[in-house]
């Protein structure tokens, strides 16, 4: 989550593209990589859970992490803090 976060707060402009965009034309070329990070994101997180989860847990935890994630950087993205500053 860390690094997701590092990405979004130091590079805003690609992470804008990638998660924030609603033109159309820009999604057309994003839809597949932000759903590669996605399913990146959700491998390391169930990974990280190990066996003794629920299988109800291991389905819904990676998008609410993500969720969560992408709240504060967009949060911290409108006033361009940087990393090192949050």
């Amino acid at each position: 989550m860390l690094e997701l976060i590092r990405f979004g707060l130091e590079k805003p402009h690609h992470y804008e593209i990638m998660f924030l965009m609603r033109e159309e034309e820009m999604l057309a070329y994003c839809r597949t990589e932000r759903a590669r990070s996605l399913e990146l994101f959700s491998v390391i997180v169930r990974q990280s859970m190990g066996p003794k989860h629920p299988e109800s847990l291991k389905l819904t935890l990676p998008l609410t992490l993500f969720l969560s994630v992408h709240g504060f950087i967009s949060y911290y993205i409108q006033d361009r803090v940087s990393f090192d500053e949050v």
